[in-house]
C-alpha cells in the first residue's frame, strides 16, 4: 500500500477508496489538478488559462 502524499501537497491526488496515488496534470495559473487520463479542455475551468499552460507531474 503506497503511502499517503503529506498534507498540502497539490502535485498527487491520493484516492483512497483505489489506494493510490496518481500523476495528474497542473495548471501553472492556477493550480488546478486534472486526472492523467482525462481528456484536457481547451481552457482551465478555473482560470481560463489555454491548455498549453497544463503541465503532467511526473514521479520521482
Amino acid at each position: 500500500m503506497p503511502d499517503k502524499p503529506p498534507s498540502g501537497s497539490p502535485e498527487y491526488h491520493y484516492d483512497a477508496n483505489q489506494d493510490e496515488v496518481e500523476i495528474v496534470w497542473k495548471c501553472l495559473k492556477c493550480g488546478e489538478l486534472m486526472p492523467r487520463g482525462a481528456s484536457l479542455p481547451d481552457v482551465c475551468p478555473s482560470c481560463g488559462a489555454p491548455k498549453t499552460e497544463f503541465v503532467l507531474l511526473d514521479e520521482d
